[in-house]
């Protein structure tokens, strides 16, 4: 009897030992799939993350683009000649770049494109002793913002009777 039992116990201790090491086995398999599915996800996330730190850096680019220049083209109506035409064309410009100088170092996506127009449209500027009526044709927002004005002749108010 005592021998029985010592064999059912061997069995037992050996069943054991089977099992042990077969779960040893089939965790090992399994901890050995999860640490090779960490590092492939460990890669994919540093990849998503230099993206990420690459994405933020074009938007930060993007978010300080200013308007560093003003472009001001005229196009002039009326009978005039080539001389006085490219004269009155500098000063125009000159004073279309200095009304549109508040704009200067503007953050583009801060900038209201709309009220450009309104800033010259009717407006009139006096050159060499002649009114000039101004009219916003293209406004282009850029780092150059460009505008297109198209200016004519104002004809003198009649003069009061006495």
């Amino acid at each position: 009897m005592k021998r029985a039992i010592l064999r059912c116990l061997a069995c037992f201790i050996l069943g054991a030992l089977a099992g042990a090491t077969a779960l040893s086995l089939k965790l090992g398999r399994e901890i050995e799939r999860l640490t090779y599915k960490t590092r492939l996800q460990q890669d994919e996330l540093a990849g998503a993350t230099r993206e990420l730190n690459r994405l933020k850096a074009s938007l930060e680019a993007r978010r300080k683009r200013r308007v560093r220049n003003i472009d001001a083209k005229i196009v002039l109506n009326g009978n005039l000649t080539e001389i006085e035409k490219r004269g009155i064309e500098i000063e125009l410009e000159k004073e279309i770049e200095k009304r549109l100088s508040v704009l200067l170092e503007r953050e583009l996506s801060t900038l209201n494109y709309w009220l450009i127009p309104g800033m010259m449209n009717d407006r009139v500027i006096q050159v060499d002793g002649r009114d000039f009526e101004l009219h916003v044709d293209t406004v282009v927002v850029a780092e150059t913002l460009g505008v297109v004005v198209r200016a004519r002749p104002r004809k003198a108010p009649p003069a009061p009777v006495p």
